[in-house]
């Protein structure tokens, strides 16, 4: 095993994050290291003294070390020779394990989903994401002065709130800041658009240079510069909830909400320019009973292919 792998398994061993298996390889590093790893673990203790493990300071690890050298050394005296090389060697090993974990600790993470998969990240702030399918975000492994994400696609963010350290997170030209809240940032083609569950955030197109500011049941959509804001509408949520709930509703709106949930296309054949309004709720339902039932509201016949929709024949009477 190389000595990058050796640190990276260092750092989680240090900071409680090893599996079982890593530990039993570690372990046979430890048996064959054991001075290094014994020094390691001291200056871990003495300089692991701040809240969190970004602000490891190499600097003071070095001079501890230097400290426990150089006593050993002043009481050789005129023993320097092989001690001393036998010292140096050891700090040196030292600093490179230290600069190893402290590269880990600054090194950021990035998380994907696959289409139709939804995936919930920790944070080690205490934060939450919630990823929607086809989505990506990268934050720092630990977080220092800002808690920064880049997003791309759609997430939910459950933010625990810091006074102290802002919470940004940065969606190709939006710029989304918190300090504690619950909201979702979904960046889809040309439109970005946020919404706001509680609390408060400020938006920002920094393209542009316009900005808002949002509260509890508030939502957003920018496009090309120009911002939007509206009442928030509760299906935008409905992939982390499973539930569509649509009241008075106009079918083609609806058409919308279900493409986004289902990750479908659906077509209206010889279009449809009617106000057919729909109230109803489905709960995790599979696509075909959905339009099962609006084929039965609506009179319209439809076709089901893969993830096309055909739709035709809408009249807007009960059958």
């Amino acid at each position: 095993m190389d000595t990058e792998q050796i640190n990276i398994l260092l750092a989680r061993h240090f900071a409680g994050e090893t599996t079982k298996e890593q530990e039993l390889v570690l372990e046979k590093w430890i048996a064959d290291h054991r001075e290094e790893y014994v020094a390691l673990k001291i200056l871990w203790a003495d300089t692991h003294e701040v809240s969190s493990p970004q602000l490891f300071p190499v600097d003071k690890a070095w001079e501890k070390t230097m400290q426990q050298i150089r006593p050993g050394v002043a009481d050789k005296g005129r023993a320097w020779g092989k001690q001393s090389n036998y010292w140096i060697a050891a700090a040196s090993v030292v600093l490179v394990m230290v600069s190893g974990l402290l590269y880990y600790f600054n090194s950021s993470v990035t998380v994907n989903t696959m289409a139709n998969e939804i995936k919930k990240v920790s944070l080690n702030d205490g934060s939450i994401v919630t990823l929607n399918g086809s989505s990506r975000i990268t934050y720092p492994r630990y977080f220092s002065a800002n808690r920064d994400i880049t997003l791309t696609g759609e997430a939910y963010f459950e933010v625990k709130r810091d006074v102290k350290h802002p919470f940004r997170v940065k969606s190709n030209r939006l710029l989304v800041q918190v300090l504690g809240t619950t909201f979702l940032v979904k960046n889809s083609g040309k439109v970005q658009h946020v919404l706001v569950n509680s609390g408060k955030v400020a938006v920002k197109d920094e393209q542009s240079g316009q900005s808002t500011v949002l509260t509890a049941n508030q939502a957003v959509s920018v496009s090309n510069g120009t911002i939007l804001k509206k009442p928030a509408n509760e299906n935008d949520l409905a992939w982390k909830s499973g539930k569509l709930n649509f009241k008075d509703v106009p079918l083609k709106q609806v058409f919308t909400a279900l493409e986004d949930y289902y990750h479908i296309s659906i077509v209206v054949e010889n279009g449809y320019e009617g106000s057919c309004l729909l109230t109803s709720q489905y709960d995790r339902q599979p696509p075909e009973k959905v339009f099962e039932e609006l084929s039965r509201i609506f009179g319209f016949t439809y076709k089901i292919s893969d993830k096309k929709v055909t739709v035709s024949g809408i009249t807007c009477e009960k059958q």
